[in-house]
Formats: structure tokens, C-alpha cells, sequence
């Protein structure tokens, strides 16, 4: 019974990927014609948003890693306070890269569920990449969104900054 709970939890989560988000990232893909061009058009965007989001998680946590530009900026903050801002940005990037992680992980277990929908049939090889496409441009949007990735404010300036509350 638990299996049935946590498939039909899957399938609920993968539903509410937007179908525009779906629909754009295979549109040049449906062009095609063979299921082998259709399967290495979605790998090579797979590739891309993969690329990317590995881009703005390295961005990401950069914000949050000692850098030697702003060490040797003149301290604005008590010692007290900048050793207490040095250690919550090594929390941060702690939890950051185990909540990749686990995405990773995540990820993969949440696509494999799609492959085996269609585990007798030749769409498996375009559902599984756009599954990850799908997900992966989500969390990119969300590292963008709350880690302010892609030439954001420094961290001490954007640091709190919640997307609900913009």
C-alpha cells in the first residue's frame, strides 16, 4: 500500500510540472521524426539545462564561500558578527550541496517512475530526458530564485531574500 501512496504522490508532483515548460523544451523535438532523433534532440537539451543548472548551483554556492576580494574588504560588521556570518555561510553551503544531492537522487528515482510507465514501449527514451528536463529547469529556477545564481548582489547584501516575500 505504501508504494501505491508515494507512485501516486510521483505522478501528482510530475502533473504539476507546467505543461509549457514541457511542451517548449520538446516542440523542436516533436519535429522529428524517428524516435532515435527525438531521443538525441531531448539529450542534447537534457545536456544544456544540466550545464546550466551546474552553472548556477556553482554560482550559488559561491556566494556563499569565503573569496579573497571580500576578505580583504574593510570589515563593516563586528569580528563577533563576521564570525558569526562565516559560519552560517558554511551551514549554508553544507546544507546547499546536500540538498543537491538528494535532488540529484530525487531526480533520478522520480524519472525512472515515468520510464516504467512506459517501460514496453519506445517513448521511455523521450519521457525519461523530458522528466529531467522538466525538473532540472525547475530547480535551476529555484537555486535562481532564493541564492540569487547568475550575477546577484553579494551575499552579505542579498543575504534573507525570499522570493515570496519580493
Amino acid at each position: 500500500m505504501p508504494k501505491k501512496v508515494a507512485f501516486a504522490c510521483l505522478c501528482l508532483l510530475l502533473y504539476m510540472i507546467p505543461r509549457s515548460t514541457l511542451s517548449a523544451q520538446n516542440e523542436d523535438c516533436e519535429k522529428l521524426q524517428s524516435t532515435a532523433e527525438k531521443s538525441e534532440c531531448l539529450a542534447e537539451k537534457l545536456l544544456k539545462v544540466d550545464t546550466d543548472m551546474n552553472r548556477v548551483f556553482q554560482q550559488a554556492l559561491s556566494n556563499y564561500l569565503p573569496s579573497a576580494e571580500r576578505d580583504n574588504e574593510p570589515p563593516k560588521l563586528s569580528k563577533l558578527d563576521l564570525e558569526l556570518l562565516h559560519k552560517a555561510n558554511k551551514r549554508t553551503v553544507r546544507s546547499l550541496r546536500q540538498s543537491q544531492a538528494r535532488w540529484v537522487a530525487y531526480r533520478e528515482s522520480a524519472c525512472s517512475a515515468v520510464g516504467n510507465m512506459y517501460d514496453t514501449g519506445t517513448i521511455a527514451a523521450e519521457a525519461v530526458p523530458a522528466c529531467k528536463i522538466g525538473l532540472t529547469q525547475q530547480r535551476t529556477d529555484w537555486l535562481r530564485s532564493y541564492f540569487e545564481a547568475d550575477g546577484a548582489e553579494s551575499n552579505t547584501k542579498s543575504r534573507g531574500k525570499d522570493p515570496l516575500h519580493k
